[in-house]
């Protein structure tokens, strides 16, 4: 069976400090979930009980996370290409978003960044607060819509760059370039205020 021969380092997302780095030869029907401990093996001189775990990071192929189940062949890898590991930032106050007409619908933000959108398979964009399954007929947002971030204990939000549409805040609307502090019980409204696409109840807890 063919072999594929490609470095690993892993990073740190608070300084992007090296930790470590490997060259692993892999047969082309591995997957990533399974490579990812050998690699975490070698770095830490044979064993990963009491250090860095591999379900404490994120896989990144090209700046976008990864699908761990996907094998190196479906990823296509080259000889010298990177794959990252990056391990997200902890919060201080976890943000919790709820679907308004849906109680049983609910995303909890546990790290320092995430993203609304809609996800797509074919350009590996899969947002953490995906409402794909949730708009109603007809309806699209972008697929990269709006940015999360914490900040000391607080969240904001901002539009991306490319998003299409209108969001608000209870009744501000949000405006390209700008963060917004959010608070708990206010509610993220993607499309008018007077027929909206759907809408996100703000609440908050600690991590």
């Amino acid at each position: 069976m063919e072999t594929v021969e490609f470095s690993i380092q892993i990073i740190r997302t608070a300084d992007e400090g090296k930790i470590a780095g490997s060259d692993i030869n892999a047969r082309l029907g591995y997957t990533l979930d399974v490579i990812v401990p050998e690699l975490l093996r070698r770095v830490q001189g044979g064993s990963t009980t009491g250090g860095i775990q591999p379900a404490d990071y994120k896989v990144l192929i090209a700046r976008q996370v990864t699908d761990t189940a996907q094998t190196l062949k479906d990823l296509q890898l080259q000889n010298g290409d990177y794959i990252f590991l990056i391990q997200p930032a902890t919060v201080s106050i976890k943000l919790k978003l709820q679907l308004s007409n849906r109680p049983d619908v609910t995303w909890t933000i546990a790290e320092s960044h995430a993203q609304i959108g809609r996800r797509d398979p074919e350009k590996n964009i899969i947002p953490e607060i995906d409402l794909t399954d949730h708009l109603p007929g007809g309806k699209t947002i972008s697929r990269e819509q709006a940015d999360l971030y914490e900040n000391k204990g607080q969240w904001e939000i901002g539009l991306c760059q490319d998003a299409k549409g209108i969001m608000f805040i209870d009744q501000t609307l949000m405006e390209h370039g700008k963060r917004y502090l959010l608070h708990g019980g206010e509610t993220i409204t993607i499309g008018s205020l007077q027929s909206p696409e759907l809408r996100l109840i703000v609440s908050f807890e600690q991590a």
